[in-house]
């Protein structure tokens, strides 16, 4: 196909957040800007124009085209929210946190955090939960690994994140504030990244705790993390998005 008519017809619904010249788009549309093509928000005839091109699977585009039949497609200017799937990381973790085999589950011998092993990724929205299965000091969110301490907690160790058990608070990189409300053993606690809109948000078994904070870098690279003390903490596989 042609790769800049696909480029054209997305620029033209405003569906990049930046869109370079026509040539470096061009060269860049397999493997960069078409991740963060917003389909819902095409016409038909510009979503024509990606099929033509072939660079986007026929599953998702007919996806694009049943929303705009039920008039569901995203509102101009919301992303769609995806389900975010990674495991934690054997690499990045405290000494006192051990994973089992699928790396789907986290048990904490002492207050250490471990990180996830895929980078949270910088267009739409994406989001995932942890099951709080026990432990005494749980906290869950994002961090930078040139930032976070893994031998610590997320709290004092410069982590981004809700904690549940041991306070109801938000922390950013060792500032913290009042929020949320306490969770039980057996909560799960859901992560909203939005990077194109700077925030982050929490839920808790569903419900909106609000934004916690809506000045993240967009330029930084952040990845899921969790820390507990004396506990364990499990990956929700395929949880239900928010509304």
């Amino acid at each position: 196909g042609d790769a800049p008519a696909v480029v054209a017809a997305a620029a033209a619904a405003g569906a990049f957040g930046e869109v370079p010249d026509a040539t470096a788009s061009a060269l860049a549309v397999p493997m960069g800007p078409l991740q963060c093509v917003r389909l819902g928000q095409l016409s038909v005839e510009q979503l024509r124009t990606v099929r033509a091109d072939g660079l986007i699977g026929e599953g998702a585009l007919l996806d694009a085209a049943l929303n705009k039949l039920d008039g569901r497609e995203p509102p101009e200017g919301r992303r769609r929210t995806v389900c975010f799937a990674f495991s934690f990381d054997n690499a990045a973790k405290g000494d006192g946190v051990q994973l089992t085999e699928d790396r789907q589950v986290a048990t904490f011998g002492k207050d250490n955090c471990v990180l996830g092993d895929q980078l949270v990724p910088d267009c739409g929205q994406v989001y995932w939960e942890v099951l709080v299965s026990s432990g005494t000091n749980a906290y869950v969110g994002i961090a930078r690994k040139e930032r976070i301490d893994v031998q610590r907690n997320m709290g004092s160790g410069g982590g981004i994140a809700f904690r549940g058990i041991g306070g109801n608070e938000k922390w950013k990189e060792c500032s913290h504030f009042e929020y949320g409300r306490r969770i039980s053993r057996g909560d799960r606690v859901g992560v909203l990244v939005d990077l194109p809109a700077r925030s982050v948000s929490f839920y808790l078994n569903g419900d909106f705790l609000g934004v916690a904070f809506d000045n993240l870098d967009p330029a930084k690279r952040y990845w899921p993390c969790v820390s507990n003390n004396a506990g364990e903490m499990r990956l929700v596989a395929s949880p239900r998005l928010p509304p």
